[in-house]
Parts: structure tokens; sequence; C-alpha cells
């Protein structure tokens, strides 16, 4: 829980800011997937942390980190088949 900040810096502002200065706008939908992908890793961060210091675990923690990639991969995907589309058009 203490290094929650990180996946909204690294997994959102980093990679955004610098598709705004190549000047590259993801479509919608690979938006909303990748930054569903990083709320859903932050808020499995957040709930590990809370469980820890609660002094217990649960087995449905690890959903988090594979639906968060999931999402994550979804949005990525998506943008590059994008990309693509706008090429070969």
């Amino acid at each position: 829980m203490v290094l929650l900040f990180l996946f909204p810096l690294l997994l959102g502002a980093v990679p955004f800011s610098l598709l705004a200065r190549a000047g590259i706008l993801p479509p919608d939908a690979a938006r909303r997937d990748y930054h569903a992908g990083i709320a859903t890793l932050a808020t499995g961060s957040c709930l590990s942390g809370i469980l820890a210091i609660y002094g217990t675990a649960s087995p449905y923690l690890r959903l988090y980190w594979i639906v968060g990639l999931v999402l994550l991969l979804s949005g990525m995907v998506r943008f590059l088949l994008s990309r693509r589309h706008r090429r070969t058009n």
C-alpha cells in the first residue's frame, strides 16, 4: 500500500504524457480498458495492504491482478489494432 501511487504514475501518467508529446490520441475504447486496468491494479494493491494491516489474507486478491493485467493488455491491443487500421486506410 506504500507504493500504491506507482500504478497510476508509471502506467498512466508516464505513457500518456509520452503519447501526448508524440501527438497520438488512443481511441476511447482502448483508453477505457487501459484506465480500468490501472484502477483495478491500484484497488487490488490497496485492498492487499488493508488486509495485510488487518492481519488476514484472501485468495480473491489474485483476481485483481489477473483482471487488471487482462484489461491493460486489452487496452494495448485495441490501441495497436487502431494504429494498424489507420495505416492501412
